[in-house]
């Protein structure tokens, strides 16, 4: 693979993408304070929260922002989420007709107005960064919310708005002695999962502020204790782990997943258990909604199975009496509603963008940091999701999540030795017209023609100031004309 490996990745492209321009930065913070709010109005019939509506208002000119090429090239990828997307809604029309086209159409808004959003609004590591500071700044504020409620069992925050408008209906659990905090989602393992997103970023992002790396990972740490839930502490754990085994090993990734392969199987041959119930029985804080979820995935697969072209849609699952109608499995619950092809395109989609952007060479320092972050932080949601379904604004931020990574393959990257280039166009103005033999910083080894050394070789002989500064320039006399070969003398 050469210099620049995959299309896109220009220097002229990385200049454009690395401005994080005003608009991006308003319509960000929009959608994290949209995102805080509890708030969810209801209009026509139709609870529209504030991350709904903004999916909806943004889906349509976002789509073709992106197909225009405003957030780099348009990727397979684009092309399997659209696909997942769209046959979500084509399997609820299918299973209850007209009566439910506005909660598909929403749906079909929530999940792809989220994925563009992220892939147009973040398209640098400086717009990565800004989006993950505005992240920090809302967990900061949320915190003293969450505190209050695992300790009172009160939602402070949603009290105070339910005078204004609809907030989200959640019910107040009790785990340990505490209250679970749920602040503004759904349930507080929503709240637990969202603040750990955080972790890996917060300590591989600000690596360089030692200060500002121990306080956005302590309050990413000190939000998730609030949920008071198990799937968000071992997504911690995960990061953590992944993290100081890439400290301690020089990011030896490829061993790490030979290594965690090898342990799997050897454990679930030599144990009469196997590593998931061992795993459910050793880390989680209540062993028996553990035990619930592997009830439901093992009803749940069989649910897929007799349904695996266009699933259930949103009518009821065979299961036994004793078990509930939740499903607490992001995963699970798309096979089981919308059948295996539905699945299989969102995962399809996520492999191929995991391995587009592990396979990048050459990422600029910034950019490694990013990849690195994103990764854990990628694969800790995927598990956190495998015991928990996301919907309402917490689905939005999970699409939106996906997103954001693609800019590291997609144009919007800086490669080591583009980015000493464009640091040369920012400060000169038209690099891109210099000649490659005189770029200072070109991979290139300096070649100069016999005119440029005659050039150069001139210009050494002209005078460069003081006293000499109005002598006219020297220029080389012309060369003597050739004598003829038939001439003797």
């Amino acid at each position: 693979m050469g210099r620049h490996g995959q299309r896109g990745h220009t220097p002229a492209a990385n200049t454009a993408s690395a401005a994080m321009t005003p608009w991006r930065k308003r319509m960000i913070i929009l959608f994290v304070v949209l995102f805080a709010l509890p708030l969810e109005p209801v209009l026509g019939g139709l609870t529209l929260s504030g991350t709904r509506l903004y999916a909806m208002l943004v889906i349509i000119p976002f789509f073709f922002a992106v197909l225009s090429g405003a957030a780099g090239r348009v990727t397979v990828t684009d092309g399997l989420m659209l696909a997942f997307a769209s046959w979500m809604f084509m399997t609820f029309l299918m299973h209850h007709g007209t009566e439910r086209f506005p909660y598909a159409a929403i749906t079909f808004a929530e999940l792809m107005g989220g994925y563009l959003a992220g892939r147009l609004l973040v398209c640098s590591a400086i717009g990565y960064r800004f989006f993950f500071q505005a992240f920090f700044v809302m967990l900061l504020v949320l915190l003293p919310f969450a505190t209050y409620e695992m300790m009172t069992g009160r939602a402070m925050l949603s009290d105070l708005l339910a005078q204004i408008a609809r907030v989200t209906p959640r019910s107040t659990e009790v785990r340990e002695g505490y209250f679970r905090a749920g602040v503004s989602y759904p349930h507080p393992i929503l709240w637990g999962v969202i603040a750990a997103m955080l972790l890996a970023q917060a300590w591989i992002l600000w690596a360089d502020q030692t200060l500002g790396r121990w306080m956005r990972t302590g309050v990413a740490v000190a939000c998730t204790l609030t949920a008071m839930s198990s799937a968000p502490l071992l997504g911690l754990a995960i990061q953590i782990a992944i993290i100081l085994w890439g400290r301690l090993t020089g990011n030896r990734w490829w061993l790490l997943t030979i290594l965690f392969g090898t342990t799997y199987v050897a454990l679930d041959i030599l144990s009469n258990r196997g590593p998931v119930i061992l795993m459910i029985e050793t880390l989680t804080l209540n062993p028996q909604t553990a035990w619930w979820r592997v009830h439901i995935w093992n009803f749940g697969s069989v649910s897929v199975m007799n349904n695996p072209w266009i699933g259930i849609g949103l009518n009821d699952w065979v299961r036994p009496e004793w078990l509930a109608a939740t499903v607490d499995n992001f995963w699970l619950l798309i096979a089981m509603r919308h059948g295996l092809p539905a699945i299989l395109f969102l995962g399809f989609a996520l492999v191929l963008h995991l391995w587009q952007i592990i396979r990048m060479r050459d990422l600029s320092e910034a950019d490694t940091r990013v990849r690195v972050a994103y990764v854990i932080g990628l694969l800790a949601l995927s598990f956190m999701l495998s015991t928990v379904h996301a919907w309402g604004a917490p689905s939005v931020l999970v699409m939106f999540y996906f997103g954001i990574g693609t800019y590291l393959y997609t144009g919007g990257a800086v490669r080591e030795g583009d980015q000493q280039i464009s640091s040369m166009d920012s400060n000169s103005g038209n690099t891109a017209a210099m000649p490659r033999a005189e770029l200072p910083y070109s991979r290139f080894p300096h070649h100069p023609s016999r005119r440029t050394s005659t050039r150069h070789a001139a210009d050494d002989k002209a005078p460069l100031g003081g006293s000499g500064a109005g002598r006219p320039l020297r220029t080389p006399a012309p060369p003597a004309p050739r004598a003829n070969r038939t001439s003797r003398t």
